[in-house]
């Protein structure tokens, strides 16, 4: 997801839909999948890491079970 994002393909909203949301929904789970009031969430923050030659990986900077940080 985050090389498509990068590369303008989508944006990050619709990545997050695309492989949360979707996938979900495909299992018959519509209480989790995105992020909103009323539903279940666990969330990971990541950043770009972006080595010298150029490439680059997504890095976990947090991690939230149940609205709470848990690493």
């Amino acid at each position: 997801m985050f090389k498509l994002v990068a590369a303008g393909s989508i944006t990050l909203s619709q990545g997050a839909m695309l492989f949360s949301g979707n996938a979900a929904a495909a299992i018959g789970l519509d209480d989790r999948g995105r992020i909103e009031a009323g539903t279940r969430a666990d969330v990971i923050r990541v950043r770009d890491h972006r080595f010298d030659g150029g490439a680059s990986v997504p890095v976990v900077r947090s991690v939230y079970r149940e609205g709470v940080r848990v690493a």
